[in-house]
Parts: C-alpha cells; structure tokens; sequence
C-alpha cells in the first residue's frame, strides 16, 4: 500500500428606521457538497445528476466486468449532467456532483498522455468517463493490472494518462479539474489478486472526493471495482480497493 497525499453566500441587510444602510459584501465559498449518485445496469442506462449550470460532477467509482464495447460517461445535455452507462454484462458507477467551477473536459486514448490544466491551489482533477469499442483481432482490455486511466500532476500541470498493456487501442479516459478552495489529500492504494483494502480520508466538512486513477482486472461483480464512500455519521470519506486493481481518490474543499 502507498499513500499518495456553503455556506451559502449571504447578502446581510442591516437596516435602521433613520438611514439604511447598503448590504453587506456574499461570503462566497467554492462549493456545496451534494448527495452522491449510482448507476447499476446490465444493459444501457441514464440517471440524472441535475443542472449543469454552476454544478460540477465527476466519478468516485466504477466496478463491475470491463470488457470491451463499453461506455461510462458524466455528459451534459441540454442544461442537465447525466450518468450514462452502456454494457452487455454488469457495470456499477457512482458519482457525486458539487455547485462549483470546472476546467473543460479533456479526452485520452490508451497509449498516450495529455495536458488536463495548469494546478493552482485547491484544484485536483478527477475522472468524468471511460469508454472502450471492440476491436477485431484486439485482446481485451482492463485485463492487466496496469490497465487503466491515471490523473497525475508534475508540479505545474495536471495531466491524463491512459495505457493498455493488452494493446487494444480502443480504450479512452475522460477528465476534468475542479476549483475548490483548499486541497484536502489524496491517498492511493494497490491490491493483489483475491485482497482488499479501504483507506480513510477526509472527513472536513464541505469536502468532496473523486476518483483520480483506475487500473487492474476489473472483471467481476458490481460491488467489485475501487468505490469512494462517505459514513453517513462521521461524514469520513473512503477509498476501498479490491482485487487486484489500483486506486487513487483526492479530495478538496
């Protein structure tokens, strides 16, 4: 194992009978945290996450079998995000949405890495999709325990990176950053096949968790994959891991 590191704004209006006086500057603060969404099919399906406008929504966990001709996407379609799935088998994946700003969406295909955006402070980036397509002839994919999608930082950028030692070419990650105020950490962890493991994280109110990086054999049961959870009480944030996979979660406030 390796551990990787709303208020509401308010308008006051103080009034007195002789002279009124003029409202006082909204405390605004980077985001409110919101409920967490999941998404389990064996075929295709759609959940709605809410308005798009002022609202940013990313991954916290995907499990199930990844084979290839599959689709996991945070989409935004006429003023709404949805949480688009489409298998021929089972794939579980939740997400969680926050009111906030985000960078735009950046795209990378298996083999190659590509710029998400500049870090600055409590910004962290996290995974909005994955999708893969058959190919004639191609091995299959999230079969190796390095395959996957890895959001890494070199100490200016943010940057995507995917790879499929299987060689199917056909695999592609989706990311983008979020803008919150301070970064809370980050933790990751490795497990070997039939292990599993969950890590804590942050249990700061008002912060939000996404899933930074996802690799490894991800071929079994829904509730087999690398999930972010939150305990309902203590409001501590999770990362568990199984199965020969790997992941990596972050947090900001």
């Amino acid at each position: 194992m390796k551990q990787l590191a709303t208020l509401l704004g308010i308008s006051l209006l103080a009034a007195c009978v002789d002279e009124p006086s003029a409202p006082a500057e909204p405390e605004v603060i980077a985001f409110t945290v919101e409920g967490s969404y999941s998404l389990t099919t064996h075929s295709s399906a759609s959940l709605d996450l809410g308005p798009s406008s002022g609202r940013s929504c990313f991954l916290t966990g995907v499990g199930g079998f990844l084979k290839p001709d599959f689709s996991i996407r945070i989409r935004e379609v006429d003023g709404e995000y949805w949480l688009d799935v489409s298998t021929d088998l089972v794939i579980k994946a939740t997400a969680r949405c926050v009111d906030g700003s985000h960078t735009a969406e950046v795209s990378q295909a298996s083999g190659g890495s590509t710029v998400i955006a500049a870090m600055q402070p409590g910004r962290r980036c996290f995974l909005t999709g994955l999708t893969s397509t058959y190919v004639s002839g191609a091995f299959v994919n999230f079969y190796y325990p390095n395959d996957g999608f890895d959001i890494t930082n070199d100490g200016s950028t943010w940057s995507l990176r995917a790879r499929m030692e299987s060689g199917e070419p056909s695999a592609t990650g989706f990311a983008r950053c979020i803008d919150g105020t301070t970064d809370e950490g980050g933790v990751g962890v490795r497990v070997a096949a039939g292990q599993s493991e969950t890590i804590g994280m942050t249990s700061e109110a008002g912060a939000a968790c996404g899933l930074q990086t996802l690799e490894g054999v991800i071929r079994g049961t829904t509730d087999e994959g690398v999930f972010i959870t939150r305990d309902s009480t203590t409001k501590q944030y999770s990362l568990s891991v199984d199965d020969n996979k790997y992941g990596v979660a972050g947090c900001i406030k």
